[in-house]
């Protein structure tokens, strides 16, 4: 069964030159709102963020498009190094246009607040949860292709959709042990292939 680009995960459409592009735009974004997200967490409006962060994200980001992805730890430990970097180069740019002009007072509180051990600790929490989420959508995507329209399809509508077993069964055509057989089965394949690429990069 062949996939579709729409299909593929991120980590496959970011090392493959026809998809790169989209999947690029699709990285930034999802980049910018962890780190918006991470903004509203530490009581930093993120809008108030928004020229100094676009200017720190065009610094570190400029240069890593050629990202290929090759394993599961590799993309790990890149976006864990990204997230430390931008970081490092947020709080750099933030104090440098602090100097350069009068701020609230309470404003210079709230992004004081950003450059402490624990709220670095908390961005790279963040990012480690989605590498873990892509490093997923990887095994799955390899797990998906080499299974039968109707396996994945059972998987998905437990899995994905919360259908109840017999409600799949009916839809299915199936016994219900055949759709827990199934389900079973795709887990322990994407299992296989998690233990698998952590392997490869030990």
């Amino acid at each position: 069964m062949s996939l579709s680009h729409t299909d593929l995960s991120l980590l496959e459409r970011m090392g493959d030159s026809r998809y790169r592009a989209d999947a690029w735009a699709v990285f930034v974004d999802r980049y910018t709102q962890l780190f918006f997200t991470w903004f509203k967490h530490w009581g930093v409006d993120p809008y108030s963020m928004e020229d100094v962060f676009q200017e720190s994200m065009i610094r570190v980001l400029g240069d890593i498009k050629s990202f290929h992805h090759q394993r599961k730890g590799s993309f790990r430990a890149w976006l864990k190094a990204l997230a430390r970097n931008s970081w490092l180069q947020l709080i750099e740019d933030t104090h440098r246009q602090m100097a350069q002009r009068e701020v609230d007072p309470i404003r210079v509180t709230n992004w004081g607040l950003l450059s402490q051990k624990n709220a670095a600790n908390h961005l790279l929490e963040l990012f480690d949860s989605w590498a873990a989420e892509e490093v997923l959508n990887l095994a799955m995507s390899r797990v998906r292709v080499r299974c039968t329209s109707d396996v994945w399809e059972t998987y998905e509508r437990i899995s994905f959709r919360n259908e109840s077993v017999a409600n799949v069964s009916l839809i299915m055509n199936i016994p219900s042990v055949q759709v827990y057989d199934r389900v079973s089965h795709i887990r322990k394949l994407i299992r296989i292939e998690l233990a698998e690429m952590e392997a490869a990069d030990s």
